[in-house]
């Protein structure tokens, strides 16, 4: 079998939700912490009405978490609503704390501090 490949968001992803105090995070936060962006809910402005940046970082998160849930690394659930609009709550699977174990290993072996890793996001 092919090793399995994740991107940097993905990665980011998956130990962000590790290191989290609830054990889940919202998309809106990958949005605020990782591209260190405010992009706005559907509920704020339609979707016709995004810049077309903020579509690409739209389809990118959807996408990564997509591949996420398809390897059975995290689930989203708990679609909440509130004021602006809906967010999943994004969770690690079995399978993913697993993998989360194998990404602190691969990232400590590289000399990487883990805590700037996930501070830093996209910078």
């Amino acid at each position: 079998m092919a090793k399995e490949r994740l991107s940097k968001l993905q990665k980011w992803i998956l130990l962000r939700i590790h290191y989290s105090e609830s054990e889940y995070i919202k998309r809106r936060d990958i949005y605020k912490e990782y591209w260190k962006l405010n992009i706005p809910d559907q509920k704020e402005i339609p979707a016709s009405k995004y810049k077309p940046v903020e579509k690409k970082l739209r389809v990118s998160l959807s996408r990564s978490i997509i591949r996420l849930e398809e390897r059975d690394y995290v689930r989203s659930e708990g679609r909440t609503w509130d004021i602006r609009g809906y967010d999943d709550d994004i969770t690690l699977n079995e399978k993913g704390k697993i993998k989360v174990r194998e990404l602190e290993k691969n990232l400590r072996d590289l000399g990487i501090d883990i805590l700037r890793f996930l501070k830093n996001g996209m910078s």
